[in-house]
């Protein structure tokens, strides 16, 4: 194929990429961590306090404020705490950590390079399938980590010291402002590692290197003394480390070390789906030699195995934790593939027979959609299989056709799915029976039955966190604890705390565990009114 049609066809690839990652976006209504997320930065604006983040009206230390940050500014930008500003800049900051990847590549390997890694990385289907779904902090945090990263290696090979360690120090600190400690591991681990390989250690004990510590300094105990007017410290320090320490060995046990240590490459591995499949081409006495061909492909292998050894030792290590190392992974493996496959051709046609089923299954399974009982609500489910079936074929012949482009035949089909995904998965999660959907409409109901009045919390009632955004986002107010049963006005309790007070019960409501929880208008004791 002519240069031009095939960089037409890539660059279409990454559009067609961004675009499916917002398809349907804001439909479905928060899940998992979303709402704990959403909550803070709204309580955050409703109290004009940037500093202090609450959940409740009361301080919140499990995170640091920069991810608050975020998704305000995203309110801002959209007008209104929806579902899209919410997850704007987490699925904003994935195309972005694949754009850097690219640029990356391109500017150090191949232009055609940096588009297979960064397309790969975007593809893989932990990424892709879901944490692009979600409003989380760990794709943002991604980014400024995979940026740290970056700037260790590109001002290195400028000879620009200052920027080396003054760029990836302050990004040092956006992410532990942003997720705590991990970054200060990264930093210190990456830093140590790098300048031995380089042979170069004797930067660690350079001025650049003070002045890089200083502004992670600066930035860091700026914010800690701006909170401590409003608030004590020691709540927010003590939870920081406690985060970081509750997921080692000496808290969690050799048993779950021992499950963690099996399971933890398997679990990453399946995470970068499909560019896991590239692993055969790295298997290979002389890797040791070809890796070293290329120095921004040393720098990748060096740095995941040198940060990814803390998360394989660590039992209560999740997969978001190593999302900032999965770019160094997949950029090695692409590398292999590309530059050395035509030294291994019998592993190249297995892989290739491998693609080709996955190229050839979507649009066959597309064809099964309208028989999903779940996707029976979609009136356009007929549809959906038809284009799904149609355009899936048109890439199994792309696929067939063009030996050398495979892998972008493999991209454009895992784009294919996405948009199916997003056109039949998101508007069922979004239906009335659904019970994330359930929650949010519970929680808007509460708002109209009082009328625009404030509601409170009695103390010790856990109401879910989506039901707390989304009431507190319709009355535009912070939902908070009251201490005890003498208050007066709309309150949410369980049944029982209220059955022997003076109250008015207005309504019964349900989250998703089948809790019960009754809103009621308490009404003053005679000891209350005497005064």
């Amino acid at each position: 194929m002519q240069e031009d049609k095939i960089r037409l066809l890539i660059f279409s690839a990454w559009g067609l990429l961004l675009i499916s990652l917002f398809v349907h976006l804001g439909l479905q209504p928060l899940r998992m961590e979303e709402p704990r997320r959403a909550l803070v930065a709204l309580e955050m604006d409703l109290q004009e306090n940037w500093i202090v983040p609450t959940i409740y009206g009361e301080p919140y230390y499990n995170k640091p404020p920069v991810w608050n940050w975020m998704i305000f500014a995203a309110s801002k930008i959209f007008g209104s705490y929806s579902e899209l500003a919410i997850r704007f800049f987490a699925v904003f900051s994935l195309f972005l950590t694949g754009t850097l990847a690219f640029w990356m590549g391109k500017t150090y390997v191949s232009e055609l390079f940096g588009h297979a890694s960064g397309l790969f990385l975007l593809m893989g289907v932990e990424l892709y399938f879901v944490a692009s779904q979600l409003g989380e902090i760990d794709l943002f945090y991604t980014l400024i980590t995979f940026a740290q990263f970056c700037s260790m290696f590109h001002f290195f090979q400028r000879r620009n010291f200052f920027l080396l360690f003054a760029c990836s120090y302050v990004l040092t600190a956006v992410g532990l402002l942003t997720k705590g400690l991990p970054s200060l591991l990264f930093q210190g681990i990456s830093l140590l590692v790098f300048f031995i390989y380089t042979r170069e250690w004797k930067r660690l004990f350079s001025f650049p290197h003070l002045v890089g510590i200083a502004f992670l300094f600066l930035l860091v105990s700026g914010y800690l003394t701006y909170y401590s007017s409003f608030n004590s410290t020691d709540g927010f320090l003590d939870r920081i480390w406690t985060e970081s320490r509750d997921r080692t060995l000496l808290v969690k046990g050799y048993e779950a070390f021992i499950i963690h240590f099996f399971r933890f490459p398997v679990e990453t591995l399946g995470s970068i789906l499909p560019a896991s499949l590239l692993i055969p081409f790295i298997i290979r006495p002389d890797f040791g030699k070809k890796v070293k061909e290329n120095p921004f492909i040393f720098f990748c292998g060096v740095l995941f195995l040198a940060n990814a050894l803390v998360y394989w030792i660590s039992p209560g290590t999740r997969q978001r934790y190593v999302y900032p190392l999965y770019p160094f992974l997949v950029g090695v493996l692409v590398y292999f593939a590309m530059e050395h496959g035509d030294e291994l051709p019998q592993t190249g046609k297995v892989i290739n027979i491998i693609l080709g089923i996955i190229v050839a299954i979507v649009p066959l399974a597309s064809l099964g959609l309208p028989f999903i009982p779940e996707l029976s609500v979609l009136e356009y489910r007929w549809v959906l299989a038809g284009v799904g079936f149609a355009v899936g074929g048109i890439l199994f012949y792309f696929f067939i056709r063009q030996p050398a482009f495979r892998w972008l035949s493999l991209v454009w089909v895992l784009v294919l799915v996405r948009f199916i995904y997003g056109f039949s998965v998101f508007p069922v999660r979004a239906l009335p029976e659904a019970d994330t959907q359930r929650e949010k409409d519970y929680a808007i109901y509460l708002n109209r039955l009082a009328s625009g009045a404030p509601i409170s919390l009695l103390e010790g009632v856990d109401l879910p966190y989506r039901m707390g955004f989304y009431l507190s986002r319709e009355m535009d107010d912070v939902l908070r604890y009251v201490p005890d049963s003498t208050q007066r006005g709309y309150v949410i309790a369980y049944p029982s705390q209220v059955k022997d007070i003076p109250h008015e019960e207005i309504t019964e409501f349900f989250d998703k565990e089948n809790t019960s929880y009754v809103l009621v208008e308490l009404r003053p004791t005679p000891s209350s009114t005497t005064q």
